[in-house]
């Protein structure tokens, strides 16, 4: 029997702080789109510096803005 979901893949782990008021927002925007709050960031950032955001859950790429 399985244990979870499968791997994404090679991930690094990155701890920051930000505004509650951005994190609740960020949340809220990320479960309307039906994916996570780090694939949420993870695809803002890897559109923001020009990067495909490989192995990212939830609604299309082009749906994150």
């Amino acid at each position: 029997m399985g244990r979870g979901r499968p791997s994404k893949g090679l991930r690094a782990r990155v701890d920051f702080w930000i505004d509650p008021a951005v994190k609740n927002a960020a949340v809220a925007k990320a479960t309307a789109l039906g994916m996570s709050f780090t694939d949420y960031i993870g695809q803002l950032v890897a559109k923001d510096i020009g990067l495909p955001a490989a192995n990212q859950e939830g609604s299309p790429f082009a749906d994150v803005a």
